[in-house]
C-alpha cells in the first residue's frame, strides 16, 4: 500500500511535493509533511524590510559606499565654488574700493589746486589799500605866541594799490593831540583813545569815509584838524599827534575786507620844523587797531 503522496519523489526535489494546500509543509530533511506553523508580525516584519530593501533603486547603504561618496564630493564641489565666487567678488570690491579712494583723492588735489588758483589770483588781482599822510600843519615852537586854542592840520591819503576796485568804501579817521603825562616827561607815553565821537567844540578831528567805488591807483584825502591850548602847547612841548581810522570795502570777488591803521607824529626838538616823514605806527597799540585782514579770511562781501 502507497503511503507516499501521488508524484513524491524524494530523491528528485524538482518534482517532490512541497506544500500541501495552506496546512502542511513537506520538511526535505525529515521527509514528512508537518503542519504549517503561523507566522509571527515579527517575521512578516523582517520579510516586509528585506523585500523593501531588495527592491530600493541603491543598494543597501551599510554595505554599499558609492552614494555618499558622490554626495560628498558635490557637497565639496559646491562648497569651493562658492567659496571661489565669494572671493572674486571681494576681490572686485576691494578694486573698486581702491578706485574709488583714488578717484576721490585725486578729486580733492584738484580742488586744492583750483582752490590755492584762485587764492592766487584773488590776492593778485584784488583791491588793496594805503593810507599816507600828505599835509602837515604843525605850529613850531616859535609859534607859541600864537591865538589860543592852536589848530593842527594833517591831511591823509586813502589810495587803492591793487588791480581792481574797491567798492563800498567805508570807515571813520580822527585826528587826536596825546600831550605828555606828566608834563615835560617825554619818557611816559600815552596810547591814543580810538574815540571817533566829534569833540564839542566843533573840531573837524573826526571825519566818515563814505565812497562807492575806488577804481585802482585812485585816492580820496581827507583832511583833519585838532586843537591844542596855548597853555598844553607850552606845557606839553613836543607833544603827540595821532591819526587813526577804521575802513571797510568789497573786491570784486565779492569777498569783505578791513583795515585799521594808526600812525603817530611827536614834534622834534624846539628847533626842528614838521616832517611827514615821521610819521610812523603807533606804538603799543594792538594788531586789530592797527593792521589789516589775513589772506586766509574770505568773508562774504556785505552790501
Amino acid at each position: 500500500m502507497e503511503t507516499d503522496p501521488k508524484n513524491d519523489d524524494k530523491r528528485n526535489p524538482k518534482r517532490a511535493l512541497r506544500n500541501i494546500d495552506d496546512t502542511y509543509i513537506l520538511d526535505t530533511a525529515a521527509g514528512i509533511y508537518k503542519p504549517k506553523a503561523e507566522e509571527t508580525e515579527e517575521e512578516r516584519a523582517r520579510k516586509q524590510a528585506g523585500t523593501n530593501r531588495r527592491t530600493r533603486f541603491f543598494t543597501d547603504p551599510r554595505t554599499d559606499w558609492r552614494p555618499i561618496i558622490i554626495a560628498t564630493f558635490l557637497s565639496l564641489l559646491t562648497v569651493g565654488l562658492l567659496g571661489a565666487t565669494v572671493h572674486y567678488a571681494r576681490l572686485q570690491w576691494r578694486e573698486m574700493h581702491d578706485t574709488a579712494v583714488a578717484a576721490k583723492a585725486s578729486a580733492k588735489s584738484a580742488q586744492g589746486a583750483v582752490t590755492l588758483a584762485r587764492e592766487s589770483t584773488n590776492l593778485e588781482e584784488r583791491a588793496w589799500l594805503a593810507i599816507t599822510p600828505v599835509k602837515l600843519s604843525f605850529p613850531s615852537y616859535e609859534n607859541r605866541g600864537m591865538r589860543d586854542p592852536t589848530p593842527v592840520e594833517v591831511d591823509i591819503k586813502i589810495e587803492n594799490t591793487g588791480k581792481t576796485p574797491a567798492e563800498i568804501l567805508h570807515g571813520k579817521t580822527r585826528l587826536q593831540i596825546i600831550p605828555a603825562d606828566p608834563p615835560k616827561l617825554l619818557q611816559h607815553y600815552k596810547l591814543p583813545s580810538f574815540d571817533y565821537s566829534p569833540l564839542d567844540r566843533g573840531a573837524g578831528n573826526s571825519k566818515t569815509v563814505d565812497t562807492p567805488i575806488l577804481p585802482p591807483n585812485a585816492s580820496i584825502t581827507i583832511a583833519l584838524t585838532d586843537n591844542i591850548s596855548r597853555g598844553d602847547f607850552l606845557d606839553y612841548w613836543p607833544y603827540k599827534t595821532a591819526i587813526y581810522g577804521e575802513l571797510r570795502y568789497c573786491d570784486v570777488f565779492n569777498e569783505q575786507h578791513w583795515i585799521n591803521f594808526c600812525l603817530e607824529y611827536r614834534g622834534g626838538t624846539e628847533s626842528t620844523p614838521p616832517d611827514l616823514s615821521q610819521f610812523t605806527s603807533c606804538k603799543g597799540v594792538p594788531p586789530r587797531k592797527n593792521g589789516m585782514d589775513t589772506t586766509t579770511v574770505h568773508e562774504e562781501c556785505m552790501r
